[in-house]
């Protein structure tokens, strides 16, 4: 929600660029902090409840670009998304590059059992977008 995250800096980059280069061999759900909050109090309310328990946006997971060009057409954005592997977009780079894993879907399956269900991440997205959260370029 609140801070600094991917979907800020994309929108921020983009409104000065035509284009804007985002990975798409990185797969996961992103998940909005405001839909997490009340599930993990839900959760906490579901007799039983024990253990780890993973909570994740629904629906079939998406890559950076992904987010990218659903937060970028919730912003009025007319920029482009430019899709690279992680190798491309690293390459020729200088400096510490985090490693990020290809695949960091989570299985939610255990708290889905236990009745926890999540908003769709593409539509988090969009609400995300919206809900004017996002800081001009100058904020950033």
């Amino acid at each position: 929600g609140d801070g600094a995250n991917f979907i800020k800096t994309i929108v921020a980059v983009a409104s000065s660029r035509e284009s804007v280069s985002v990975v798409n061999d990185q797969w996961g759900l992103p998940t909005f902090a405001e839909d997490l909050a009340p599930a993990l109090v839900a959760l906490a309310s579901v007799p039983g409840a024990a253990g780890m328990f993973h909570i994740a946006g629904a629906g079939p997971a998406g890559n950076w670009a992904e987010v990218a060009e659903i937060a970028l057409a919730a912003a009025g954005s007319k920029a482009e998304v430019y899709r690279t592997s992680t190798a491309e977009y690293y390459a020729g780079k200088s400096g510490p590059i985090a490693p990020r894993p290809t695949n960091s879907v989570l299985d939610c399956s255990k708290a889905s059992s236990m009745g926890i269900a999540m908003r769709p991440w593409r539509q988090a997205v969009v609400a995300y977008v919206q809900t004017g959260l996002i800081a001009s370029p100058q904020e950033l």
